[in-house]
């Protein structure tokens, strides 16, 4: 029993110790080693929307949290743009001095070759309802905001293939408002609301490839802002899982 406790200690104390960016790089460079010859373009447009599921993280001026809100739920709708790192296409059959380098290092050639980036605008509701001594509350919220994001993809069978990304997001509130019992609080005002909010999170997409050049698929993100508490004054962040569909539009 004793062993079994110190076991569970010790796991709970390696996973706070290991950086998330560090199993994301494990993962990063497992998939690619593993992964097929077979390669799917992966330039395009996606336009995405789905729910985004909310949990707000609330501290007092004490630093102790505020526990009387629950998850919300709101729309997130997103377009980007998608690109390989390298389109191996391009240097068939060419001798230039940069196709006879990546040919000389199949390892670089494949990494670059399984690797995607993503830019692009996305907007998300981030609500939460909650009560406390019998006082209903209800946040309303809506952020627009700009992301980049990039990682690994691997094909898996019959044109349908996974994604995992590494996800960085700046967001500013666009509209908020606070409804407690029938009396309505503007959020632009509020500070913990009105200021550029810091996202970092990873995603997994699958796509399905319907035709040339069109594409659908299913998306799967988890992402939290990290803003730094100031002492002695009160600290908002969000937690989102957000899952959306869509379609990919590209070679």
């Amino acid at each position: 029993m004793k062993s079994h406790l110190k076991r569970r200690v010790f796991f709970k104390r390696l996973r706070k110790r290991i950086p998330p960016i560090f199993i994301f790089l494990c993962i990063w460079v497992s998939l690619f080693l593993v992964n097929g010859a077979k390669l799917f373009s992966q330039d395009g447009w996606k336009l995405g929307l789905g729910n985004s599921n909310t949990q707000y993280m609330f501290l007092n001026s004490k630093g102790q949290p505020l526990t009387f809100l629950k998850q919300g739920s709101g729309n997130t709708i997103f377009i980007s743009a998608e690109k390989t790192l390298l389109d191996s296409s391009i240097m068939l059959g060419q001798t230039t001095e940069r196709a006879v380098f990546f040919l000389n290092h199949p390892f670089l050639l494949k990494f670059m070759t399984h690797t995607t980036y993503e830019m692009g605008l996305n907007f998300n509701q981030y609500n939460a309802v909650g009560d406390i001594q019998k006082i209903t509350m209800n946040y309303q919220t809506s952020y627009l905001g700009f992301f980049v994001g990039g990682g690994p993809y691997i094909y898996l069978t019959k044109g349908i293939y996974l994604s995992i990304k590494g996800i960085l997001s700046l967001q500013k509130i666009s509209q908020g408002t606070q409804q407690l019992n029938n009396q309505y609080v503007d959020l632009m005002q509020e500070k913990e609301f009105n200021r550029i909010m810091y996202f970092v999170g990873y995603s997994g997409t699958l796509t399905k490839k319907l035709t040339n050049g069109l594409s659908l698929f299913v998306q799967a993100q988890q992402s939290r802002s990290y803003n730094l508490r100031t002492e002695g004054e009160e600290n908002l962040n969000f937690s989102a899982l957000n899952f959306s569909f869509g379609l990919k539009i590209g070679k």
